[in-house]
């Protein structure tokens, strides 16, 4: 009898492979159609056609790819966030450095996986989706760490959402991947300006709603926050306020 079910199991384990590899061959025909229609600049069609290649090998990978994406959310938020989808726009930023991608795929066929997502994502990018970009980009990474082109369009699509230290990250991630990418130091530098503008710009408002706080309380006693002023020391990096009428 264990004989029979070692049997039984080797002949499931078996047809379970050829299901995985015939799906996979049909999703790569729909990905190679769709590479033609991208090259055409038809985004509408080869985006569909990406979208049938994912659809048909979604199950081998979406329950443990989903499972890693919701409990890296999970460190990082509250629980009351939910689990991001392969079907759910999610833009947040995910440490996919430790992700052990799914079981259910060979090294290779993650390969052949990640470049769907990855393409689509292209297709996204061009119609300027990118909370799409971001989602598939990021199942890409999951299944391979190591996918320059999945982290690059990532990046772009962070930089058009303002998120400027994703992408900075991202732009990171390229250049240590692959150094030989020409222009990558550029456009670290310019995301580390883009950022720190926009972390002055940040500062700047919240201190406008601060002094707006601060003078309709200090208004009630005829007063305004420009009858104090703030001299920072320099010995120990605090402020001094002082009272001026």
């Amino acid at each position: 009898k264990m004989e029979s079910a070692r049997r039984f199991g080797g002949r499931l384990q078996n047809f379970h492979m050829a299901s995985v590899e015939d799906q996979i061959r049909e999703a790569n025909r729909r990905k190679d159609e769709g590479n033609t229609l991208y090259k055409e600049k038809n985004y509408t069609e080869a985006l569909r056609l990406y979208s049938e290649a994912i659809d048909l090998v979604q199950d081998f990978c979406s329950e443990e790819v989903e499972a890693t994406l919701a409990a890296k959310k999970k460190a990082a938020k509250p629980p009351s966030q939910p689990p991001p989808d392969v079907n759910t726009k999610n833009t947040d930023p995910i440490d996919t450095s430790s992700v052990t991608p799914s079981s259910c795929l060979s090294p290779s066929q993650r390969e052949e996986v990640a470049v769907f997502f990855s393409n689509r994502a292209a297709c996204y990018l061009q119609i300027k989706s990118h909370d799409d970009v971001v989602r598939d980009c990021t199942w890409a990474i999951v299944l391979s760490p190591r996918y320059v082109k999945a982290y690059a369009r990532r990046c772009q699509a962070y930089e058009s959402l303002e998120k400027f230290e994703d992408a900075l990250e991202d732009a990171k991630k390229i250049a240590e991947l692959d150094p030989s990418i020409q222009g990558t130091a550029d456009d670290i530098r310019r995301l580390q300006k883009l950022l720190a503008d926009q972390k002055e710009r940040d500062k700047e408002e919240m201190l406008g709603k601060l002094k707006e706080l601060g003078n309709s309380v200090l208004g009630k006693f005829g007063l305004s926050v420009d009858n104090f002023k703030m001299q920072k020391d320099p010995n120990s990096g605090g402020y001094n306020i002082s009272f001026q009428s």
